[in-house]
Protein backbone atom coordinates (compact mmCIF):
# COMPACT_ATOMS: atom_id res chain seq x y z
CA UNK A 1 0.00 0.00 0.00
CA UNK A 2 1.06 3.68 -0.71
CA UNK A 3 2.04 5.92 1.40
CA UNK A 4 -0.66 8.79 1.53
CA UNK A 5 0.75 12.13 -0.17
CA UNK A 6 1.81 15.26 1.93
CA UNK A 7 -1.80 16.88 0.23
CA UNK A 8 -3.87 13.83 1.97
CA UNK A 9 -2.43 14.05 5.06
CA UNK A 10 -2.79 17.58 5.22
CA UNK A 11 -6.37 17.16 5.01
CA UNK A 12 -6.99 14.26 7.41
CA UNK A 13 -5.04 16.42 9.38
CA UNK A 14 -7.57 19.40 8.87
CA UNK A 15 -10.40 17.50 9.16
CA UNK A 16 -9.27 15.90 12.49
CA UNK A 17 -8.81 19.21 14.36
CA UNK A 18 -12.26 20.27 13.05
CA UNK A 19 -13.75 17.84 14.79
CA UNK A 20 -11.65 18.07 17.82
CA UNK A 21 -13.08 21.68 17.66
CA UNK A 22 -16.27 20.54 17.31
CA UNK A 23 -16.49 18.20 19.92
CA UNK A 24 -14.65 20.93 22.21
CA UNK A 25 -17.41 23.60 20.98
CA UNK A 26 -19.95 21.06 21.98
CA UNK A 27 -18.83 19.05 25.11
CA UNK A 28 -17.41 22.13 27.12
CA UNK A 29 -19.58 24.27 27.63
CA UNK A 30 -21.72 20.66 28.80
CA UNK A 31 -18.68 20.14 31.24
CA UNK A 32 -18.49 23.62 32.29
CA UNK A 33 -22.48 23.87 33.47
CA UNK A 34 -22.09 20.28 34.90
CA UNK A 35 -19.07 21.51 37.28
CA UNK A 36 -21.35 24.63 38.07
CA UNK A 37 -24.24 22.64 38.90
CA UNK A 38 -22.43 20.17 40.96
CA UNK A 39 -20.67 23.00 42.60
CA UNK A 40 -23.21 25.37 43.46
CA UNK A 41 -26.26 22.72 43.60
CA UNK A 42 -26.72 22.46 47.66
CA UNK A 43 -29.41 21.49 49.77
CA UNK A 44 -30.61 23.52 52.77
CA UNK A 45 -31.56 24.02 56.31
CA UNK A 46 -33.24 27.27 56.57
CA UNK A 47 -34.87 28.79 59.58
CA UNK A 48 -37.14 32.32 59.20
CA UNK A 49 -35.80 35.29 61.07
CA UNK A 50 -36.51 35.90 65.23
CA UNK A 51 -35.07 38.68 67.13
CA UNK A 52 -33.88 38.31 70.45
CA UNK A 53 -33.51 40.62 72.78
CA UNK A 54 -30.33 41.79 74.69
CA UNK A 55 -27.89 41.66 71.93
CA UNK A 56 -24.84 43.64 72.26
CA UNK A 57 -23.67 43.04 68.17
CA UNK A 58 -20.60 44.76 68.94
CA UNK A 59 -19.44 42.16 71.04
CA UNK A 60 -20.69 39.19 69.23
CA UNK A 61 -18.38 41.02 65.78
CA UNK A 62 -15.51 40.61 68.25
CA UNK A 63 -16.11 37.27 69.46
CA UNK A 64 -17.21 35.89 66.48
CA UNK A 65 -13.48 37.49 64.91
CA UNK A 66 -11.63 36.32 68.09
CA UNK A 67 -13.26 32.56 67.36
CA UNK A 68 -11.95 32.15 63.71
CA UNK A 69 -15.19 32.56 62.30
CA UNK A 70 -15.54 33.78 58.74
CA UNK A 71 -17.14 37.47 59.34
CA UNK A 72 -18.53 39.44 56.80
CA UNK A 73 -19.49 42.98 57.34
CA UNK A 74 -20.63 44.90 59.22
CA UNK A 75 -22.56 45.91 56.69
CA UNK A 76 -25.83 47.03 55.26
CA UNK A 77 -28.02 44.91 52.94
CA UNK A 78 -27.56 47.96 50.20
CA UNK A 79 -24.90 50.22 49.47
CA UNK A 80 -25.00 53.52 49.40
CA UNK A 81 -27.22 52.85 52.82
CA UNK A 82 -28.88 55.95 53.06
CA UNK A 83 -29.37 59.10 55.17
CA UNK A 84 -27.30 58.95 58.58
CA UNK A 85 -30.21 60.98 60.93
CA UNK A 86 -27.15 63.17 62.45
CA UNK A 87 -29.82 65.61 64.44
CA UNK A 88 -32.27 63.10 65.57
CA UNK A 89 -30.36 62.13 68.65
CA UNK A 90 -33.48 59.86 70.33
CA UNK A 91 -33.36 57.63 67.34
CA UNK A 92 -29.58 57.55 67.53
CA UNK A 93 -29.60 56.76 70.65
CA UNK A 94 -32.51 54.16 70.95
CA UNK A 95 -30.84 52.57 67.46
CA UNK A 96 -26.79 53.19 67.56
CA UNK A 97 -25.25 55.35 65.41
CA UNK A 98 -24.91 53.18 62.63
CA UNK A 99 -29.06 54.07 61.89
CA UNK A 100 -29.43 55.08 58.33
CA UNK A 101 -33.00 56.10 57.17
CA UNK A 102 -33.66 55.63 53.23
CA UNK A 103 -36.81 56.62 52.86
CA UNK A 104 -40.37 58.71 54.34
CA UNK A 105 -43.53 57.82 52.67
CA UNK A 106 -46.63 59.81 52.85
CA UNK A 107 -49.65 58.19 52.39
CA UNK A 108 -53.32 60.02 51.61
CA UNK A 109 -55.63 57.25 50.11
CA UNK A 110 -54.29 55.80 46.90
CA UNK A 111 -51.45 59.10 46.49
CA UNK A 112 -47.68 58.51 48.31
CA UNK A 113 -45.45 61.02 48.00
CA UNK A 114 -41.96 59.13 49.09
CA UNK A 115 -39.40 61.17 49.96
CA UNK A 116 -35.54 59.50 49.05
CA UNK A 117 -32.85 60.83 51.19
CA UNK A 118 -29.70 61.34 50.07
CA UNK A 119 -26.94 58.47 50.02
CA UNK A 120 -24.16 60.82 50.62
CA UNK A 121 -23.68 63.69 52.61
CA UNK A 122 -24.58 66.91 51.29
CA UNK A 123 -26.25 64.66 48.52
CA UNK A 124 -29.90 65.68 47.18
CA UNK A 125 -33.20 63.84 48.24
CA UNK A 126 -35.92 62.86 45.81
CA UNK A 127 -39.69 63.35 46.05
CA UNK A 128 -41.26 60.45 44.30
CA UNK A 129 -45.34 60.61 43.43
CA UNK A 130 -46.78 56.87 43.13
CA UNK A 131 -50.80 55.88 42.91
CA UNK A 132 -52.14 52.85 43.31
CA UNK A 133 -54.66 53.70 40.36
CA UNK A 134 -51.80 54.03 37.99
CA UNK A 135 -51.53 50.80 36.28
CA UNK A 136 -50.71 50.45 32.44
CA UNK A 137 -51.71 54.60 31.74
CA UNK A 138 -49.16 57.70 32.14
CA UNK A 139 -49.89 59.49 35.48
CA UNK A 140 -51.88 62.62 35.21
CA UNK A 141 -52.43 65.87 37.49
CA UNK A 142 -55.67 64.45 39.37
CA UNK A 143 -53.00 61.26 40.73
CA UNK A 144 -51.49 63.82 42.86
CA UNK A 145 -52.57 64.06 46.47
CA UNK A 146 -54.51 67.29 47.56
CA UNK A 147 -51.99 70.52 47.26
CA UNK A 148 -52.18 71.60 51.02
CA UNK A 149 -51.58 68.13 52.41
CA UNK A 150 -48.56 67.48 49.48
CA UNK A 151 -47.23 70.92 50.82
CA UNK A 152 -47.32 70.77 54.84
CA UNK A 153 -45.79 67.13 54.43
CA UNK A 154 -43.24 68.43 52.46
CA UNK A 155 -42.93 71.46 54.83
CA UNK A 156 -42.45 68.78 58.03
CA UNK A 157 -39.83 66.60 55.86
CA UNK A 158 -37.68 69.64 54.74
CA UNK A 159 -38.44 72.39 57.63
CA UNK A 160 -39.82 74.50 54.57
CA UNK A 161 -41.94 77.53 54.51
CA UNK A 162 -45.26 76.99 52.43
CA UNK A 163 -44.33 78.82 49.77
CA UNK A 164 -41.26 76.74 49.12
CA UNK A 165 -43.22 73.78 49.77
CA UNK A 166 -45.83 74.44 47.62
CA UNK A 167 -43.18 75.24 44.42
CA UNK A 168 -41.99 71.56 45.24
CA UNK A 169 -45.64 70.57 44.77
CA UNK A 170 -46.48 72.89 41.53
CA UNK A 171 -42.92 71.54 40.08
CA UNK A 172 -44.34 67.82 40.75
CA UNK A 173 -47.56 68.87 39.18
CA UNK A 174 -45.97 70.22 36.05
CA UNK A 175 -44.15 67.07 35.95
CA UNK A 176 -47.07 65.10 34.82
CA UNK A 177 -49.08 68.06 33.37
CA UNK A 178 -50.80 67.58 30.01
CA UNK A 179 -47.89 69.08 28.14
CA UNK A 180 -45.11 67.45 29.63
CA UNK A 181 -43.76 63.96 28.74
CA UNK A 182 -45.19 60.68 28.83
CA UNK A 183 -44.53 59.14 32.23
CA UNK A 184 -45.17 55.23 32.47
CA UNK A 185 -44.40 54.07 35.51
CA UNK A 186 -41.46 51.52 35.78
CA UNK A 187 -39.58 49.43 38.61
CA UNK A 188 -36.63 51.33 38.69
CA UNK A 189 -38.57 54.68 38.65
CA UNK A 190 -42.25 54.06 39.91
CA UNK A 191 -43.61 57.81 39.21
CA UNK A 192 -42.45 61.67 38.42
CA UNK A 193 -40.25 63.10 40.71
CA UNK A 194 -38.34 66.25 41.72
CA UNK A 195 -35.10 66.79 43.25
CA UNK A 196 -34.84 68.93 46.32
CA UNK A 197 -31.18 70.27 47.54
CA UNK A 198 -31.71 70.80 51.10
CA UNK A 199 -31.23 68.59 53.96
CA UNK A 200 -33.80 66.55 54.93
CA UNK A 201 -34.91 67.25 58.39
CA UNK A 202 -35.83 64.24 60.30
CA UNK A 203 -36.26 65.19 63.94
CA UNK A 204 -38.81 67.32 62.72
CA UNK A 205 -40.59 65.43 60.45
CA UNK A 206 -40.82 62.51 62.75
CA UNK A 207 -41.80 64.19 65.48
CA UNK A 208 -45.04 66.34 63.92
CA UNK A 209 -45.67 62.52 62.93
CA UNK A 210 -45.88 61.46 66.06
CA UNK A 211 -47.26 64.33 67.55
CA UNK A 212 -50.47 63.62 64.33
CA UNK A 213 -50.95 59.97 65.32
CA UNK A 214 -53.44 58.14 66.57
CA UNK A 215 -51.17 54.54 66.46
CA UNK A 216 -47.54 53.89 65.82
CA UNK A 217 -45.73 50.29 65.50
CA UNK A 218 -42.22 49.93 64.82
CA UNK A 219 -41.68 46.13 62.38
CA UNK A 220 -39.21 43.67 64.14
CA UNK A 221 -36.08 43.12 62.21
CA UNK A 222 -34.82 39.59 61.07
CA UNK A 223 -30.95 39.51 60.49
CA UNK A 224 -31.26 41.54 57.31
CA UNK A 225 -30.20 44.99 59.44
CA UNK A 226 -34.27 46.59 57.97
CA UNK A 227 -37.17 47.38 59.82
CA UNK A 228 -40.00 50.51 59.25
CA UNK A 229 -41.61 52.59 61.68
CA UNK A 230 -45.43 53.14 60.79
CA UNK A 231 -47.37 56.02 61.66
CA UNK A 232 -51.49 56.16 61.40
CA UNK A 233 -52.65 59.85 61.52
CA UNK A 234 -55.89 58.88 60.74
CA UNK A 235 -58.36 60.39 57.97
CA UNK A 236 -57.35 58.69 55.14
CA UNK A 237 -53.80 59.26 55.49
CA UNK A 238 -50.73 57.02 57.30
CA UNK A 239 -47.27 57.42 56.97
CA UNK A 240 -44.09 55.19 57.31
CA UNK A 241 -39.99 55.61 57.68
CA UNK A 242 -37.99 53.44 56.44
CA UNK A 243 -34.78 52.60 58.33
CA UNK A 244 -31.36 50.45 58.18
CA UNK A 245 -28.76 49.54 60.57
CA UNK A 246 -25.87 47.13 60.42
CA UNK A 247 -25.72 43.29 60.18
CA UNK A 248 -22.95 40.78 59.71
CA UNK A 249 -22.81 37.29 57.95
CA UNK A 250 -20.93 34.91 59.83
CA UNK A 251 -19.64 31.62 58.46
CA UNK A 252 -18.51 28.41 59.92
CA UNK A 253 -17.45 25.31 58.10
CA UNK A 254 -17.46 22.03 58.70
CA UNK A 255 -15.95 19.92 55.81
CA UNK A 256 -18.79 20.37 53.28
CA UNK A 257 -21.43 21.71 55.50
CA UNK A 258 -21.66 25.40 56.06
CA UNK A 259 -23.57 27.17 59.16
CA UNK A 260 -24.20 30.63 58.22
CA UNK A 261 -25.97 33.49 60.79
CA UNK A 262 -27.19 36.56 59.71
CA UNK A 263 -26.85 39.12 62.90
CA UNK A 264 -28.11 43.10 62.97
CA UNK A 265 -27.59 45.67 65.37
CA UNK A 266 -31.13 44.92 66.92
CA UNK A 267 -30.88 41.30 67.56
CA UNK A 268 -32.70 40.18 64.52
CA UNK A 269 -31.47 36.48 63.68
CA UNK A 270 -31.57 34.60 60.40
CA UNK A 271 -29.49 30.83 60.05
CA UNK A 272 -28.97 28.55 57.02
CA UNK A 273 -27.25 25.08 56.76
CA UNK A 274 -26.02 24.37 53.68
CA UNK A 275 -24.17 20.97 52.65
CA UNK A 276 -24.62 18.91 49.34
CA UNK A 277 -27.58 18.33 47.47
CA UNK A 278 -29.39 15.19 48.13
CA UNK A 279 -27.34 14.94 51.72
CA UNK A 280 -29.48 15.29 55.35
CA UNK A 281 -28.12 15.95 58.75
CA UNK A 282 -29.81 14.75 62.39
CA UNK A 283 -31.65 17.59 63.45
CA UNK A 284 -29.97 17.47 66.48
CA UNK A 285 -26.49 17.99 65.02
CA UNK A 286 -27.02 21.27 63.23
CA UNK A 287 -29.02 23.10 66.23
CA UNK A 288 -26.02 21.97 68.65
CA UNK A 289 -23.56 23.34 66.03
CA UNK A 290 -25.72 26.86 66.02
CA UNK A 291 -26.20 26.43 69.68
CA UNK A 292 -22.52 26.22 70.16
CA UNK A 293 -21.83 29.26 67.48
CA UNK A 294 -24.55 31.52 69.65
CA UNK A 295 -23.04 30.51 72.89
CA UNK A 296 -19.71 31.71 71.33
CA UNK A 297 -20.84 35.02 70.00
CA UNK A 298 -22.61 35.91 73.17
CA UNK A 299 -25.92 35.27 72.22
CA UNK A 300 -27.97 32.78 74.49
CA UNK A 301 -27.79 29.14 73.11
CA UNK A 302 -31.44 28.14 74.07
CA UNK A 303 -32.50 30.62 71.72
CA UNK A 304 -31.84 27.59 68.90
CA UNK A 305 -34.57 26.14 70.50
CA UNK A 306 -36.91 28.56 68.56
CA UNK A 307 -36.67 28.56 65.36
CA UNK A 308 -38.36 26.34 63.00
CA UNK A 309 -36.02 24.86 59.99
CA UNK A 310 -37.39 23.62 56.50
CA UNK A 311 -35.93 21.82 54.52
CA UNK A 312 -34.64 21.93 50.90
CA UNK A 313 -32.73 18.85 48.95
CA UNK A 314 -31.88 20.68 46.35
CA UNK A 315 -31.52 24.11 44.70
CA UNK A 316 -32.35 23.10 41.44
CA UNK A 317 -34.81 20.43 41.87
CA UNK A 318 -37.54 19.93 45.36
Amino acid sequence: MSRPSNDRRSTLLLVVVALLLVVALVVGPLVAVGAWVLTTDRATYTAGPQRIDGVDFETAVRNARTAGFTVRGPEYVEDPPGYAPADATDLLDRYGTGLRVRAITYSHGPSDLTVVLPTREGGPSRVVLTNASVADRDYAVADLPPTDWAAARLAEAFDLDDRRARAYVEALAAEVGDDGPALVPRPSAPGPSVTVRRAPDMAGARAALAGASRNRSVSSTGGDGTFVEFFDTGDRTAARIDYLVPRVVVTVTEGDVRYRLWLDWLGGVRLQVRLPAGERLPEGEYRGEFMWMFDTLGLPPDAVDAFEFEYEASGYVS
